[in-house]
């Protein structure tokens, strides 16, 4: 079974089953182009709802969830666009040539994005994983709490005030 950047992140069992919030319909929106402003995707887990920070977005992406367990915070004002019902979005992509490839690069530049959450998860220490974020999204350091930036990073926040100077 393939470890995602869900079962990663939380240690879960990729075999474990997790029921959507609501099922799938044509009318559902499962994803949707942000104009503008910034947010923060988490998982809530345990009784105790322990936040697990999963990605940032900010304005120009796609935003896919990881996960049916996935959540979403606007860190600043939003503007959603480019929203596309599920069925729509089915028929558009076995009907519209150009739409498939928009579709598959917005949905390429998704799984890098996952794999490079991913590779700095084991690939890099705490110092590494702090400067590529602050290289590749500086705006979280502006706009996201420090328990969820320490929270993203694995860090301690003593850790994370020592990098930053603090």
């Amino acid at each position: 079974m393939r470890c995602t950047l869900f079962h990663s992140l939380t240690e879960t069992d990729p075999a474990a089953k997790f029921a959507r919030k609501s099922p799938l319909t044509p009318d559902s929106i499962n994803h949707f182009f942000l104009e503008t402003g910034h947010m923060m995707e988490y998982y809530e887990l345990g009784p105790e709802s322990k936040r697990v920070v999963a990605l940032f977005w900010e304005a120009g992406e796609l935003v896919i969830p990881s996960h049916v367990q996935s959540k979403f915070l606007g860190l600043d004002e939003l503007r959603p666009g480019g929203v596309i019902p599920y069925g729509s979005m089915i028929r558009a992509l076995r009907s519209d040539p150009d739409f498939r490839v928009n579709y598959r690069d917005a949905r390429f530049d998704y799984q890098k994005k996952v794999y490079a959450r991913l590779r700095s998860l084991t690939r890099m220490d705490a110092k590494e994983r702090w400067r590529h974020l602050k290289i590749e999204q500086p705006w979280v350091f502006d706009l996201v709490a420090e328990e969820d930036i320490t929270n993203y990073l694995r860090l301690d926040v003593g850790v994370l005030r020592r990098l930053r100077g603090v």
